[in-house]
């Protein structure tokens, strides 16, 4: 089994397709095994999902368990991050067995896994019924397959064709009385005519139409009175029909990710009042709507609703949405905020898990408590376009205390902040962002600022001047055009599980963040842009210089890549 899996990895494919009767092999039955002898039938039925993607697709992990969600192979509690640590454990058991593999993009932050080919054709053939059912599951990749599509089929999946037309016979979905699943995505504009019989599709529970450039909310599909899971995010909708409340079996729905950060505009009222079984919403609406407090009353209304992922655009709606303590908000994110300085109370943040201010005119954020224990779940916090934004203050709390479990920090176009020294205490920093902050000369300060923000000094006056150790989880940085930044921090500050570092137009940076004996034992990566500006760091001792470039690439070898960030995987 072993030589059979270091064979895939080694893309050694040869030595399995070309032998005679693959499929009956010693080699393709060694993989079989490998398959076999998972844990559980959980864990072999999220393999075998996997297929349903395209040959060398990356699958980002967070969409992935998301579909195993509405599968109904992960189950939703009233927990439901437990629900995606789970996810992640079921990924990283497959990633063990090589059965899957990891695709991660420091560029991007995209977290993603790959199935190998042959693995892929061995999960499809699993799914087939071992090749006795050819037509149970569908995977469409191109349109030259000119397979007949069956009544027999269970699960079809069309995404990312090169072509703005599906695969269909006349273009339209055939009445298909057994098909529970459907996945189309990745088309500029999927024809209205390829949905107009999906009403058809009576035996539907899963839907995922994602990145198909979607206007309107196709009113078809509230005909699908079995539908428990539907996905229509990154795509154009701009209102919700009061046709909605009859999905009546419908426990997942996700409508964030507009795309360009567009919102929902309308919401019709009663579109969700029938939706007793929702468990888990994700919208994104703009300050245009005026049916937010009847979309409350109405969420509150749903008892079995555990998470609510939601974007809402201005001060009204943000204030609207703090009184309603009842709503159990998973990730939040909040835009065009006008007021001068912007309120935190820690407590109202509550169990959220991603927290996301956007395009807004804010030029200070206080943290605060109201008495109340300051303790939160979060985990992912961004700042983007935040031009007027200088300085984040603490009142009565550190921020250790409030973010114990912070693990991912942006901040994009926050041009007039300094530094975000207080992010040394952050014990459980795993990814760091900072990128078009154009007035930032320092990431951390040796000393207290004007604004007050924490330092590092601060900290090893605590410990009685003796260095102590800081970012103990940091992993990734990125800096990206900072053109006043001259210094990162003191020597004393320690990144002891860096894994990369990537820095791109900082023009007046002279030293990077390490000494000889400080180099993170784990450091893979250091790419630069452009290499001039390597050329002229000041190193304090020659092997500092020489230890380090032996992991650095510079864009001028490998290219240029899109230094815009992704789009956030909050909503």
């Amino acid at each position: 089994m072993r030589r059979a899996l270091e064979l895939l990895k080694e893309s050694q494919l040869h030595e399995i397709e070309h032998q005679p009767n693959a499929k009956e092999s010693t080699t393709f039955h060694m993989l079989k095994f490998s398959y076999e002898s998972l844990e559980s039938d959980t864990l072999r039925q999220c393999f075998l999902s996997c297929s349903m993607w395209p040959e060398d697709y990356a699958i980002l992990k967070e969409e992935l368990i998301q579909c195993w969600i509405g599968l109904g192979l992960v189950k939703v509690d009233k927990i439901v991050r437990s629900s995606y640590n789970y996810g992640y454990n079921l990924i990283d058991k497959l990633q063990a067995t090589c059965l899957l593999e990891d695709l991660t993009n420091y560029d991007t932050w995209d977290e993603s896994v790959k199935m190998h080919d042959v693995l892929r054709d061995m999960a499809l053939w699993i799914a087939r019924d071992y090749g006795e059912k050819n037509n149970k599951w569908i995977v469409k990749t191109d349109l030259g397959q000119a397979e007949d599509i069956s009544n027999e089929v269970e699960r079809m999946s069309v995404v990312r064709l090169p072509y703005k037309r599906l695969p269909f016979p006349y273009g339209t979905l055939p009445p298909l009385t057994k098909l529970t699943t459907l996945i189309i995505q990745g088309y500029d504009q999927v024809e209205r005519r390829v949905l107009v019989n999906i009403h058809a599709l009576q035996a539907l529970t899963f839907l995922d139409l994602q990145y198909n450039d979607l206007k309107e909310f196709p009113m078809e599909i509230c005909k699908l009175v079995k539908l428990e899971y539907l996905n229509l995010n990154c795509n154009e909708i701009g209102s919700l029909p009061e046709e909605l409340k009859y999905l009546i079996n419908l426990k997942f729905l996700h409508l964030g990710h507009n795309l360009g950060h567009n919102l929902i505009q309308t919401i019709s009222k009663g579109a969700f009042s029938t939706l007793n079984a929702l468990k888990v919403l994700d919208l994104r609406i703009s300050e245009k709507i005026d049916t937010l407090p009847s979309l409350l009353a109405e969420l509150k209304s749903l008892n079995n609703l555990i998470a609510l992922r939601i974007a809402v655009d201005g001060d009204s709606q943000f204030q609207l949405l703090g009184k309603s303590t009842n709503t159990p908000i998973l990730s939040l994110g909040v835009c065009h905020l006008k007021e001068h300085a912007l309120f935190l109370m820690a407590n109202f943040l509550g169990s959220l898990i991603k927290f996301e201010i956007w395009d807004s005119r804010v030029e200070e954020i206080l943290i605060h408590t109201s008495g109340q224990t300051a303790h939160l779940d979060l985990e992912e916090l961004r700042f983007s376009t935040m031009k007027d934004l200088k300085t984040i203050v603490w009142k009565g709390v550190s921020p250790k205390e409030v973010f114990p479990k912070l693990r991912s920090l942006e901040f994009h176009q926050c041009n007039k902040i300094e530094n975000v020294s207080w992010i040394v205490h952050l014990p459980r920093l795993q990814e760091l962002l900072i990128d078009e902050c154009f007035n930032m000369t320092n990431v951390i300060c040796s000393r207290e600022d004007k604004h007050g923000e924490n330092s590092v000094a601060e900290i090893q006056e605590e410990g009685g001047g003796a260095s102590i150790p800081t970012f103990p989880c940091l992993q990734i940085m990125r800096w990206i055009d900072l053109p006043q930044l001259d210094a990162i921090c003191d020597p004393g500050v320690t990144f002891p599980s860096l894994r990369y570092l990537g820095i791109h137009d900082c023009d007046k940076l002279k030293k990077l963040p390490f000494q000889p004996h400080t180099i993170p034992s784990k450091l893979e990566k250091i790419e630069y842009w452009p290499r001039s500006l390597w050329e002229g760091l000041e190193w304090e001792e020659d092997s500092l210089r020489s230890s380090l470039e032996k992991v650095c690439k510079f864009f001028d070898d490998i290219g240029f890549f899109d230094i815009e960030p992704a789009i956030p995987t909050m909503l």
